[in-house]
């Protein structure tokens, strides 16, 4: 009977060992496309300017896009399928700031031939053909 008991000790410390290291793996951070406040680091492979604000993409659940160029706020849709997508830069407010050369960079590239996005880990890397044209990092809920 003391052997039973020993066993099922060990079978109850092995089990709690696992269930703390799969916990541990569902506490990993994981991003999504959608809800996530993307900010940007770099286009076209060069890291980001000095602006007035922090460029940012927001995508919505419901195909609309929005964030901020680094002074003005802009909006569109965005179509994705797997990890297929394609953006439709609508347009943006039309404030007047110091440097414009970062926002009109990310405008550019948010009209290119947008073709495929990933995420990894807290990084999304959005591409044309092969070429990354915006990387942007996952930002704690700004709300």
């Amino acid at each position: 009977m003391k052997i039973n008991k020993y066993i099922l000790l060990v079978l109850v410390c092995m089990a709690i060992a696992f269930c703390s290291c799969k916990s541990a793996q569902n506490h990993a951070a994981f991003y999504s496309l959608e809800g996530t406040h993307w900010t940007l680091t770099a286009i076209n492979g060069e890291s980001l300017q000095d602006t007035q604000t922090q460029p940012y993409i927001l995508f919505s659940t419901d195909g609309k896009i929005s964030g901020n160029l680094g002074c003005n706020e802009f909006f569109g849709t965005y179509h994705k399928n797997n990890n297929k997508l394609d953006i439709n830069y609508t347009g943006s407010t039309k404030k007047l700031c110091g440097s414009m050369n970062t926002e009109k960079q990310f405008i550019a590239a948010l009209k290119s031939d947008i073709k495929s996005y990933s995420i990894e880990g807290d990084v999304l890397i959005i591409k044309d053909n092969e070429k990354e044209v915006i990387r942007c990092s996952a930002q704690p809920n700004q709300e």
